[in-house]
């Protein structure tokens, strides 16, 4: 599951998109996967679903104390045999063949 502090893939629900690695040098397509309807969870169910979405506590992307997270399920993921290079963006990106 993907997990964002508010409802920023909406409009990506029900579409197939790529799955961008970002944080290690350059940003990559590294598979797909097609997005799922979000649940809204707790901090209490967030905890629950760790296995789900693997944000670990006290990272940077943990749920903020009292918070709620959506959490997206990424339907039908397929990993690329070949990273592909990416455009700058932060919720979306443009794969680039």
């Amino acid at each position: 599951m993907e997990s964002r502090d508010s409802d920023s893939l909406r409009p990506y629900v029900g579409k197939r998109i790529a799955i961008v690695r970002t944080g290690k040098g350059k940003a990559f397509a590294i598979g797909e996967a097609t997005i799922g309807e979000p649940v809204m969870v707790n901090v209490k169910k967030f905890r629950a679903l760790h296995s789900e979405h693997l944000v670990d506590q006290g990272s940077k992307f943990d749920i903020k104390k009292n918070g709620y997270k959506y959490l997206y399920p990424m339907i039908n993921p397929e990993r690329y045999e070949k990273p592909k290079f990416v455009g700058l963006g932060i919720v979306a990106r443009k794969v680039i063949e």
